[in-house]
């Protein structure tokens, strides 16, 4: 990174110290030399990016690593040529969606590939939106179209496929009950938004070299749309009535270790072969004991409801 910054450097002093100088052919250098400097560091920011995506999808108990993935990505996608830069981008989250969801997913072999296949082509709407709309766009308005891309694509899987809204990154923000609340007005696109805006802002502010007289609209904006949201929540959790009568619950899942990835879809479809049955019916069998043992020990331990 920092032989990145330094090339860069040389270029623009190097280019500044020609003041009237015109010589072409040394200024096309300059100008190839620059290219190939963001170039590279725009790769750089690509795999940083994808490899917070991946962990953000396995560490899920670290939820700011998806503001700071959207915010790599974009960058690289915004420094890079249209194409082949956008072919970079889509192959870098397909690396990062398949390894990051593997074993999350309950498809098994070469299929589950293809999967991510779709995962990643739906992921990759909103980054070419970005780069085909934003740069027409003048002034702040241009920050919009990243987060407006990117829940119209989660919205969009949401209704067409069915995993429904599985793997919208509003479900990273799980915990930040605060924040959360503001599904209860816009629903999870709300929060997909925010944190898609915020890539889109931080690298608008970028672009204009972090000059605070030209961010400071945009910046503050952002910053106390965010706050009123957090706010706003937080005072609902504090009003919230809580003199009613409560009941302890206990929800049971199925042991994970019982199923290989994808039995139990193959269950629930039916697709299930027939030299297979009695091995999966004895193992739907120890299934059954185990719910109704984590039912009984939760009922022992004091609770009215069991899911």
């Amino acid at each position: 990174m920092a032989r990145l910054v330094n090339g860069l450097a040389l270029v623009v002093i190097a280019r500044r110290s020609l003041g009237g100088y015109h010589c072409a052919m040394f200024r096309e250098f300059l100008d190839r030399k620059e290219r190939q400097v963001l170039q590279s560091n725009s790769v750089t920011w690509l795999v940083v990016g994808a490899a917070l995506w991946g962990g953000s999808i396995r560490l899920d108990a670290i939820p700011i690593l998806t503001w700071l993935v959207l915010a790599c990505m974009l960058h690289a996608s915004r420094r890079m040529r249209a194409f082949p830069g956008q072919i970079f981008v889509g192959l870098a989250l397909y690396v990062a969606l398949a390894v990051g969801n593997r074993g999350y997913i309950p498809i098994p072999g070469p299929v589950y590939y293809f999967v991510i296949v779709a995962v990643a082509a739906v992921a990759m709407v909103p980054f070419v939106a970005d780069r085909i709309v934003a740069p027409r766009i003048a002034g702040w308005w241009s920050t919009l179209i990243f987060p407006m891309a990117w829940v119209v694509a989660e919205f969009g899987r949401s209704r067409l496929i069915p995993g429904a809204s599985w793997g919208s990154i509003a479900y990273t923000q799980y915990g930040n009950l605060a924040l959360m609340q503001l599904v209860a007005v816009t629903g999870i696109w709300g929060i997909s938004f925010l944190i898609a805006w915020f890539a889109a802002i931080l690298n608008w502010a970028a672009e204009h070299d972090f000059a605070w007289a030209t961010i400071r609209g945009v910046a503050m904006g952002y910053a106390i749309v965010l706050c009123g949201v957090l706010v706003g929540g937080g005072l609902r959790l504090a009003l919230a009535n809580s003199d009613g009568r409560s009941m302890r619950a206990a929800v049971v899942s199925f042991p994970k270790e019982l199923f290989v990835p994808g039995e139990v879809t193959r269950i629930v479809e039916g697709r299930v072969d027939g030299d297979q049955r009695v091995a999966m019916g004895e193992k739907v069998a120890r299934l059954h004991e185990w719910f109704l043992e984590s039912a009984r020990r939760e009922a022992r331990s004091g609770a009215k409801l069991v899911a």
